[in-house]
């Protein structure tokens, strides 16, 4: 049957769309009530603002060197999302006994990450291998 509704009175069918949660990000909505028939609003639907992120304590993803800047990361508590920054490199170290070598005055090679005092210390090794070796030779 048509609905005429200027010839009679609404007979109201109560229509209620559900409630939206908010998010770090997306607007919600509360819930309301309006009629499926003549669409008269009864209760109207509320935006609820969104909530932003709950980001947690800035942790090390990577390590600062001599060589190289270190990476941070937080994430948010409610959706997962991470955040990043980078963190200055370690300043080079006024005692420079790990960068030279102290047989033969040859410093460490900066200019590859990870490497200056593990490499000064295998030169070091080398040295003692070399004399050990030469006192069988000569």
């Amino acid at each position: 049957m048509l609905y005429l509704w200027f010839l009679q009175a609404c007979p109201y069918r109560y229509s209620q769309p559900k409630a939206a949660a908010p998010t770090c990000t997306e607007t919600g909505l509360t819930e309301g009530s309006h009629c499926s028939v003549c669409g008269e609003v009864i209760v109207a639907q509320e935006v609820v603002p969104a909530l932003g992120h709950d980001f947690g304590e800035w942790t090390a993803v990577k390590e600062p060197t001599y060589f190289a800047k270190g990476l941070e990361e937080r994430v948010c508590s409610r959706c997962g999302e991470t955040e990043q920054r980078m963190t200055d490199k370690i300043p080079v170290p006024e005692n420079t006994d790990d960068i030279i070598c102290g047989l033969c005055g040859i410093e460490a090679l900066y200019d590859i990450p990870y490497a200056g005092s593990a490499l000064m210390l295998l030169h070091r090794v080398i040295h003692v291998l070399i004399s050990f070796f030469a006192a069988f030779i000569i």
